[in-house]
Formats: C-alpha cells, sequence, structure tokens
C-alpha cells in the first residue's frame, strides 16, 4: 500500500517545499516534499539505470560533486545551541507522555546547515526557524503516529524502512532531474541530508502500517442508491406521499430532484457509502432493500431515498487509508503538546508548531 490519497492529502510540507513547489499548507510537514518534486520533473531511463542505490538506500555516485548550477541564499540559519534539552513534550490522553529531544532536533538542522548545497537543492533555500519549527512539528507528529500504531495493533514490517529508503533514492533522482548532473545532485542531497530523508522515511512507514492495520482483503458490500432532493421537508413529505401511491421513483427524480442525478432519475450508482454525508450514508447503510426512506435532512437540503439493489466489490484500499487517518486526527486531536516557549508554539487545529507572538 502507498502513501498516497488520505495520507498524502493531509500530508503539510515545510515552507521550504511550499516556497517551491507552491504547495498548500496540510498536516504531516516533510512527507510530500519529495514526492510532489517527483511529480515535477523526471530523468532518462538511461540515468536512472546509471544510479546504484545501495542496501541502506543511499545513493551512488560522488558524493562530493557539487552541481555548479547551485547559488546559495545567504540566510541567517537558527541557533542551534539555544535548542533546548526537551523541545516538546507530548501527553496522550491515557496520561503517557513522550519527549522530543532537543539533540534530534539539531542533529536533523545541524546537518543541513553544515550542507548548503543539499538544503539548496532540496528546498531552494538555506534553513531559517520557520524549517526549525516545520522539522519540531514532523518530530512531534510522529510520536503521535507511533502512539496511533500501538492504539490500533499495527507493525512496522522489518523491511518497510529499507523498502522506503531505496524508493526515497528513486524519487530523490527524479527530483533531482533538472539539474545538469542529476546523479551528483541526488548523491549531494542523500550525504547532506540524510537525517531529515530519516525523517521522512519514519513518518511513511508508520502511515503505511496504520494503513495496513484497517486493510482487509474480504470483499465488501455496497448499496446502490437513488435518491430525491428537494428544499423542504413539505416537498419531501409530499414525494414520499405519492411515491406511495404507487407513482415511478425515476420520473419523480426527474421531474423534482434539484440534485445533479435527477435527470439519471436519482440513481447514484453502488459504491462505498462513506462517501457520502454523515446522514445520508446512515440512512443507507441502515435501510431495508426497496424501502423507500425519508425525508433525510443533510447541508444540501431533504432526500427521499431507495436502496435498489446491492453489489459486491473487492476491499478497497482507500477506505483502509480513510479509517486510519480518522484514527490518527483523533488521537492526534486528543493530544496534549507543550512546545519549548522559545521555539514556537504548537497549535492544536493545523498540528504543527507555528511562531510565538514575539516573532
Amino acid at each position: 500500500m502507498g502513501n498516497s490519497g488520505r495520507w498524502r492529502q493531509i500530508c503539510r510540507t515545510s515552507n521550504y517545499a511550499t516556497a517551491v513547489l507552491n504547495q498548500s499548507r496540510k498536516i504531516l510537514s516533510v512527507i510530500v516534499a519529495i514526492a510532489a518534486l517527483t511529480a515535477a520533473c523526471g530523468v532518462s531511463r538511461e540515468a536512472a539505470e546509471a544510479v546504484e542505490v545501495g542496501g541502506d538506500g543511499s545513493i551512488g555516485g560522488d558524493e562530493t560533486s557539487v552541481p555548479d548550477s547551485i547559488t546559495i541564499p545567504e540566510v541567517e540559519p537558527p541557533d542551534l545551541s539555544a535548542i533546548p534539552q526537551v523541545a516538546a513534550t507530548i501527553t496522550f490522553a491515557d496520561g503517557s507522555t513522550s519527549e522530543v529531544p532537543g539533540e534530534e532536533l539539531r542533529q536533523i538542522l545541524g546537518q543541513l546547515i553544515d550542507s548548503p548545497e543539499a538544503s539548496t537543492l532540496l528546498f531552494g533555500q538555506a534553513v531559517t526557524a520557520d524549517f526549525q519549527r516545520d522539522t519540531l512539528s514532523s518530530l512531534i507528529q510522529l510520536r503521535v503516529l507511533d502512539n496511533t500504531i500501538s492504539e490500533v495493533g499495527g507493525s512496522v514490517p522489518d523491511d518497510a524502512v529499507e523498502i522506503e529508503e531505496a524508493l526515497i533514492a528513486e524519487q530523490l533522482l527524479n527530483a533531482m532531474g533538472t539539474q545538469p548532473d542529476p546523479i551528483a545532485a541526488a548523491a549531494t542531497v542523500n550525504a547532506g541530508a540524510k537525517n531529515y530523508l530519516d525523517l521522512i522515511v519514519a513518518q511513511r512507514v508508520r502511515q503505511a502500517a496504520i494503513t495496513a492495520a484497517f486493510f482487509t482483503d474480504e470483499e465488501v458490500t455496497n448499496p446502490c442508491s437513488r435518491h430525491i432532493l428537494v428544499d423542504t421537508v413539505e416537498e419531501a413529505d409530499a414525494i414520499v406521499a405519492r411515491l406511495a401511491d404507487g407513482e415511478d421513483f425515476a420520473e419523480l427524480a426527474m421531474e423534482l430532484s434539484t440534485g445533479p442525478s435527477g435527470p439519471d432519475g436519482g440513481d447514484l450508482g453502488c459504491s462505498d457509502p462513506n462517501g457520502f454525508v454523515e446522514p445520508f450514508a446512515n440512512a443507507i447503510l441502515e435501510g431495508e432493500l426497496n424501502e423507500i426512506l425519508g425525508p433525510v435532512e443533510t447541508e444540501f437540503g431533504f432526500h427521499v431515498i431507495e436502496v435498489y439493489a446491492e453489489e459486491t466489490a473487492p476491499a478497497n484500499p482507500d477506505a483502509a487509508e480513510s479509517e486510519g487517518f480518522q484514527e490518527f486526527s483523533s488521537i492526534l486531536a486528543s493530544t496534549t503538546v507543550e512546545v519549548d516557549e522559545s521555539l514556537g508554539v504548537w497549535d492544536p487545529a493545523s498540528g504543527r508548531v507555528l511562531a510565538s507572538a514575539a516573532e
């Protein structure tokens, strides 16, 4: 199972990746930075085959060869000596706690500060306070991912890290496709941003483990439904009465429904109920086959619904991703995070560290 879909939708890129990729901010800072770059550029098959990916996920090549095209911006880096011994403390709903040591944050930032070429190739700029906050956010979220794995009874397979490291190496090469020497550029990033890339790998394998905990290969049964959408409950009641008198559902939908499915007789097809808003989904899950349901009120209006058939389908991995993400979101929302005030403030709504008001 990959890390696209729901997990990627909720990922939050760092300010650096945002500047380069023009992506909106989402949760889980670093996970999509490399993947999004991959979609933007590529290299030839010959160049890809020339790269040796080691067992540790490293890229073969001359690690000291820095592309001549790199212009390193002059930016004042954050003061790593000011990072406290404990950067953040996380308290979960059951009272258990976890800490983010300041040294862990220093190791990631320090390696990138010492290799501005890698930082510039990866993000388009050097390390700043914004990146420090984004990295701390990711380290906090990593603890929440671990807690979620424990809660759902999941586990990270023994070979997951090795597989993900090889994938990252391949994505790095693709991401450097616009450089004069993609192999040398990718090797530079791999050498100078190894700690940062390890963080990406750690998050990805945990996401996959959470998704896997909800996945089943059993067939699922999806209801096939149709509906008539109107603006008022009185209109819906009148439709229910006309159906009880024997009028045809499809004809009434074509005549009266304000929804986009009206011209099709109100037919919504056979699909996972989780794709509908909650009141509608509950109605089609709980209703009897060929029974007129409603009126059911949603944000769109009032629905008169009929489940006219059921269809079996293979298990949907997207549903497992959705369930896993929902569990993660629930745990994140019930988690208390205290960030050292010198580093910023935790924003529960976005699940990340923001600049303090004094900055």
